[in-house]
């Protein structure tokens, strides 16, 4: 059954990234990849690396190996990097489903693991049909075709967003794959691995124990597996956070980190966080370069995105008990942004930033479908199929205007009249290409 579901999961995503293979390297991998040395010689990527062992954590040595593996096997052919993004994206959806398939319902909890009969049984209440979950399948299609996950996987440099949620996943199966029932140490050990590589790919990968916390706390732990007495598994993770937040702390108080103050960055995040759950909700105005204004008092829209944030955490808060995955989806779409509270760095917003953060709406969306597919059959197919269509079609769409250095950086000047950058690049595009 899963290896079905990968297939399907493979299909969507070449279908709906198909346009992207030919999109040429921008903007920053400029000099990110096409100029840097360290992706073309393992050598000089180690010697860069043993010169200051803690860039591990800082200078994302894994995703530049990644870089140099891509390098060795196609140069500077753009296909091998976009194909290595998207098949990593398509692991990600499956992972997901996997993940929810296995943990995330409580019927499918038991000790010992569920028979082929016990699973039939299960099926026959209308959820799993077949040992599938279609509810967990549509928030995997959900993750996988949404137009805003398009920066993170058609843009190259940005497969750092992609990798480290593909470690944070891995760590996420693994850990409870080794503590479930019979602890491994093996696969336990791989997880805490895989929160490492997550660390080395990009450092909001740090959330990840909080992450696993959440999970446990909603669809883990209960009678028989109490929450206290599985904390003893949080130990590494927690040592390795620790010591984490002392390096990363000196890094993002760094002097040029300091180019507005706290309360003008954390007012104005605010409003992003509401501006990523709009282009979620409503998929229309995508930006390699927004045009946020920042805010350095409380204004109305401020308030608006206060009243929006509470709301969600009190809604959170409700469904707890009645509708656990609602609740788990919310806390975990606020949890991943928490990283990009803390680094004051020039831009206010970046699409690739929801990457992870987003599988948190697409778990909730999914949830919603699901349960109006269940009470109205009708109605629900009908709200899947446009949700299904709607995104599949905006995502090659919005891929089309990365087609050309040119195309992207006059989207972005269109959409941010008032921006800088976007005239600064598209000049540069311009000269470039001999205009």
């Amino acid at each position: 059954r899963t290896r079905t579901v990968f297939i399907f999961l493979f299909l969507m995503g070449l279908v709906v990234y198909l346009n992207s293979f030919d999109v040429p390297f921008h903007y920053d991998v400029i000099t990110y990849l096409k100029e840097n040395l360290q992706i073309k010689s393992f050598g000089t990527l180690w010697e860069w690396f043993s010169e200051d062992y803690p860039r591990f954590f800082t200078g994302r040595p894994f995703l530049l190996f990644t870089f140099f593996l891509n390098y060795r096997l196609g140069g500077l052919d753009t296909f091998g990097y976009h194909f290595l993004n998207l098949l990593i994206h398509i692991v990600n959806a499956f992972l997901l489903y996997i993940v929810l398939f296995k943990y995330a319902d409580a019927d499918i909890l038991s000790q010992p693991p569920l028979t082929k009969g016990e699973r039939r049984k299960i099926a026959a209440k209308g959820e799993f049909k077949r040992g599938y979950s279609l509810k967990y399948l549509l928030a995997s299609v959900i993750f996988l075709i949404h137009p805003i996950n398009t920066e993170s996987v058609t843009y190259i440099s940005s497969r750092s967003s992609v990798l480290s949620a593909f470690f944070v996943l891995i760590s996420i199966l693994c850990f409870f794959k080794a503590t479930f029932n019979k602890f491994s140490f093996l696969i336990y050990f791989l997880s805490v691995i895989s929160f490492l590589l997550g660390l080395s790919t990009k450092e909001a990968a740090i959330v990840t124990p909080v992450l696993l916390l959440l999970f446990d706390f909603f669809f883990v732990s209960d009678k028989d597996r109490s929450f206290k007495s599985r904390l003893k598994y949080y130990l590494p993770f927690l040592v390795i956070v620790a010591l984490g937040f002392v390096y990363y702390s000196g890094y993002i108080t760094r002097s040029s980190m300091y180019n507005r103050p706290w309360l003008t960055h954390i007012l104005t995040e605010l409003k992003v966080i509401v501006e990523y759950l709009r282009l979620l909700f409503l998929p229309f105005g995508f930006n390699i370069d927004h045009d946020i204004r920042p805010s350095t008092s409380i204004d109305i829209s401020v308030v608006f995105s206060l009243i929006v944030i509470i709301g969600l955490m009190f809604a959170a808060f409700f469904f707890r008990r009645k509708n656990k995955v609602l609740a788990f989806s919310i806390l975990w779409f606020f949890i991943n942004l928490i990283p990009f509270m803390a680094i004051r760095i020039e831009d206010f917003m970046a699409e690739r930033w929801v990457y992870l953060a987003s599988i948190g709406f697409s778990t909730g969306l999914a949830g919603i479908l699901v349960l109006i597919f269940n009470k109205y059959k009708k109605t629900g197919i009908a709200a899947i199929s446009a949700v299904i269509v709607i995104l599949g079609i905006l995502t090659p769409l919005r891929n089309q205007a990365y087609s050309s250095w040119v195309s992207l950086w006059e989207d972005a000047a269109k959409k941010s009249p008032d921006n800088l950058d976007p005239y600064l690049n598209l000049s540069v595009a311009y000269r470039e290409g001999g205009n």
